[in-house]
């Protein structure tokens, strides 16, 4: 039983070593930007289900980390959509005809 956890635990920090690697050499010079946050999910997938214990857990140890990881998909959406929706110069979308230029002295 101590040599199979010891296999997973090294085959799961060599796949996190491999896939950062991955991430680092695809995301920098190979233009991968966009699949980088995939391979961070599968990283965290690796330690959820092996180092946390996932895989062989019970029900309720699942249920509550689905719900933490959810939870933080939530938080960040709604995070991301602030900003994505914030106007670059709210004084001017506040008041038609209204431009700093115009302001004469």
């Amino acid at each position: 039983m101590i040599l199979t956890r010891t296999r997973d635990y090294l085959l799961t920090w060599a796949g996190l070593i491999i896939l950062l690697a991955v991430e680092a050499v695809g995301g920098r010079w190979l233009g991968w930007g966009n699949v980088t946050p995939f391979i961070g999910i599968v990283m965290a997938a690796g330690v959820g289900m092996v180092l946390m214990h996932l895989r062989h857990g019970t029900g309720e140890a699942k249920i509550f980390a689905f719900t933490g990881a959810l939870w933080l998909v939530i938080m960040l959406s709604l995070t991301m959509m602030d900003i994505v929706t914030r106007s670059p110069d709210p004084v001017s979308q506040a008041t038609p005809g209204f431009s700093l230029a115009n302001r004469g002295g």
